[in-house]
């Protein structure tokens, strides 16, 4: 826990989770946020095709500086609430 809380504050994003994708719903294994009201129910547990993992797993990576405007979630549930 105190290798992700010193890797998160090196970074801009409010907070960093962990999930295991080895069972399904993906569930946070570890979660780190900046801001002390930040309520994360709603990403503690999470179906892959609703995460940005498939993208990763796909992919091998997924970056999005504002996931508002990023095509690539056109339809997507988190689109505009998290970047990653």
């Amino acid at each position: 826990m105190q290798g992700l809380q010193f890797l998160s504050s090196r970074v801009p994003h409010r907070f960093t989770s962990i999930y295991r994708p080895d069972k399904a719903p993906l569930r946070s294994a570890v979660l780190v946020g900046k801001v002390h009201d930040f309520d994360a129910t709603a990403i503690l547990e999470i179906q892959l095709s609703d995460s940005f993992c498939h993208f990763v797993m796909h992919e091998g990576s997924f970056i999005a500086m504002d996931t508002a405007h990023d095509d690539r979630l056109e339809g997507h549930a988190y689109k505009g609430m998290v970047n990653s």
